[in-house]
């Protein structure tokens, strides 16, 4: 069962995210409080955890290291939303992706998707 763990703290940018994700998947939970979303994160496996980097509540820094600091989504693949200054910040493992906003829906979609076998 491939599931995706949605932290993104913009309304409109979560419900757009979940509309052009949600055929892929067979879950999809959305969070709009990163801090509320990785608790959410340590609950259960999830196959991957998206993440807008554009946060209010904490860093991006400090978000990827909350993840990455738990045993549960140490091996999560992490899928990095953000600007290059934002991303460029971040050090990331094979597993991982980084995507450049600007994107286009289409692009995101295939690259997010074609990780789920």
């Amino acid at each position: 069962m491939s599931s995706l763990l949605l932290i993104v703290d913009d309304w409109e940018a979560l419900e757009r995210y979940e509309e052009k994700l949600q055929p892929y998947f067979d879950e999809i939970e959305a969070c709009p409080m990163p801090k509320e979303g990785i608790e959410r994160a340590w609950e259960k496996p999830w196959s991957q955890i998206l993440l807008d980097l554009v946060l209010e509540d904490m860093t991006p820094a400090e978000a990827v290291g909350a993840l990455r600091g738990n045993p549960l989504t140490d091996s999560t693949p992490l899928v990095l939303v953000g600007d290059s200054g934002e991303l460029e910040s971040i050090a990331i493992r094979e597993q991982d992706l980084k995507i450049t906003r600007p994107f286009e829906w289409s692009a995101l979609v295939e690259q997010v998707s074609g990780r789920t076998s």
